[in-house]
């Protein structure tokens, strides 16, 4: 499991370290905290965070609305304003820029907590399409490089490499990686049709599994972090022609 990253950018110090005192004390990581549109331009690079908390005005210009712009040109990722301007100028600017939330400083934990649960749930893409939106929302959404799967109160994000195989047990699919074993209320087949077909392979009517953490294979089963897994016979041909490829 990793926890969800949120970049801070943000230029008043004292407002930066305690929103990032509250995010840590909800679990979430934050990686850094960029005081302006140059150190935010960098992080998103170098951390590739899961959501953006950004202030709007930083050195007295709105170099935030400059930062959101670049994310919804060249990132697939999230933000939310973070702001003490509530203008009408300001806020048909932030508009234009599409945010996933829109926070009016002061906001209390509960505000920030919401406001970012919500942005992640919307922006991520539902895994069961024929689910009603309301119902996937509470299960599991996909992102670029893994899986937010419900996990008590919060989101947490399982990414596609550290999983090893999914399996159905009725009508959920467990997602089993190195550390721990999820149960999502997804049917495999829905989620296999969202997963990267080149890391993914279907090896059994019952079993998906990740072609990186295959150690081994017969005819008959494949084996994965000392765990075996049956090989139906269909599937056979097709897998070591795969996993020939990658050799």
């Amino acid at each position: 499991m990793s926890k969800v990253k949120i970049l801070i950018v943000e230029d008043e110090l004292i407002i930066a370290e305690d929103m990032r005192e509250l995010l840590e004390g909800m679990g979430y990581e934050v990686p850094f905290v960029a005081m302006n549109l140059k150190e935010g331009l960098e992080a998103l690079d170098k951390y590739q965070p899961d959501l953006v908390m950004l202030d709007i005005m930083m050195g007295g210009r709105p170099s935030g609305i400059e930062l959101a712009r670049h994310i919804r040109s060249n990132c697939d990722l999230p933000f939310i304003y973070c702001t003490s301007h509530a203008d009408k100028a300001t806020v048909e600017e932030a508009k234009s820029t599409k945010p996933n939330g829109y926070l009016v400083k002061p906001f209390n934990a509960d505000e920030l907590y919401s406001s970012i649960e919500i942005a992640l749930v919307n922006f991520a893409i539902p895994v069961n399409s024929n689910a009603a939106p309301e119902a996937s929302r509470q299960t599991e959404m996909l992102v670029k490089d893994g899986m937010f799967v419900k996990n008590g109160q919060m989101f947490v994000k399982v990414k596609f490499d550290q999983m090893l195989w999914l399996e159905p047990d009725g009508n959920y699919t467990n997602i089993v990686t190195g550390a721990s074993k999820y149960v999502v209320r997804s049917s495999l087949k829905d989620i296999l049709d969202h997963l990267p077909k080149d890391a993914f392979f279907r090896a059994h009517r019952s079993y998906v599994i990740n072609l990186e953490h295959v150690q081994a294979i017969d005819l008959h089963q494949v084996k994965i972090a000392e765990h075996l897994i049956p090989l139906g016979k269909v599937y056979r041909d097709e897998l070591i022609r795969r996993l020939n490829l990658m050799q």
